[in-house]
């Protein structure tokens, strides 16, 4: 609470080095970026993408993730949205119309009934996709999953989705709390809404306590996850062609 403070402002901070010796540096204060996409190259030239989150700029880091991926030689594209507590729409489409053709992606209907359907166009990436998803991938990152799922596009690995199905505007309240209250309910391309079914993965693989728990550390390598590991399986004919 000492260190935070707006935007431009400045903090001077005491080091105390290792020999007891002090001094001051003084720092302004930014706000901190981070991605929500990262991703590296595993074995057998296979692209690994991990989707923290669907918030701003998640988009554009998928984007540059699958190009980087491909142009260094990537033969398929596992993507990683287990505990995604899901974001934003417009970041959502476009990830989707990254890996889709020409199609609806998603269909949005109001308490009206009245309905908005959106699409993605013919240019996209047809590096073979599995999606490792589970209990905790949540709202935009199951929908990610369902609807490459529906079109064929992507095989989904792991343990079923949380099922939600509606989404959100944040209102803001006199007291300068806020509340997100639900507008529309969200479907795929063929009318199939989440709202308490999730999605059902195409290869079911549960980890174990001791696994998860290293999961949500950050400790669970790659090469030790059986959920990623099956999801390779999953693509070995197309990574061997």
């Amino acid at each position: 609470a000492l260190v935070t403070g707006e935007e431009g402002t400045f903090v001077t901070l005491t080091l105390r080095h290792e020999d007891g010796s002090e001094a001051d540096v003084t720092l302004e204060r930014h706000r901190m970026q981070t991605s929500p996409v990262t991703s590296e190259m595993m074995a057998d030239n296979v692209g690994y993408i991990r989707i923290e989150n669907f918030d701003a700029g998640a988009g554009e880091g998928f984007e540059k993730a699958v190009t980087d991926l491909t142009d260094a030689g990537a033969r398929a594209l596992v993507c990683d949205v287990r505990d995604d507590p899901g974001g934003s729409l417009d970041e959502l489409l476009d990830m989707l119309d990254l890996l889709l053709p020409a199609q609806t992606t998603i269909v949005m209907r109001d308490n009206t009934g009245a309905e908005e359907a959106y699409t993605s166009d013919a240019d996209c990436v047809t590096t073979p996709v599995a999606v490792v998803v589970n209990e905790y991938s949540y709202s935009a990152a199951e929908f990610f999953a369902a609807a490459l799922q529906e079109a064929g596009r992507a095989t989904i690995v792991g343990t079923k989705t949380y099922g939600k199905g509606y989404s959100q505007v944040p209102l803001e309240l006199s007291d300068g709390s806020a509340m997100a209250l639900s507008v529309y309910a969200y479907f795929t391309a063929e009318g199939k809404s989440l709202i308490g079914t999730g999605v059902t993965p195409d290869v079911t693989v549960t980890l174990t306590d001791e696994e998860d728990a290293r999961f949500v550390a950050g400790s669970l390598a790659l090469a030790d996850d059986p959920q990623i590991a099956a999801a390779v399986r999953t693509l070995e004919t197309a990574v061997a062609a």
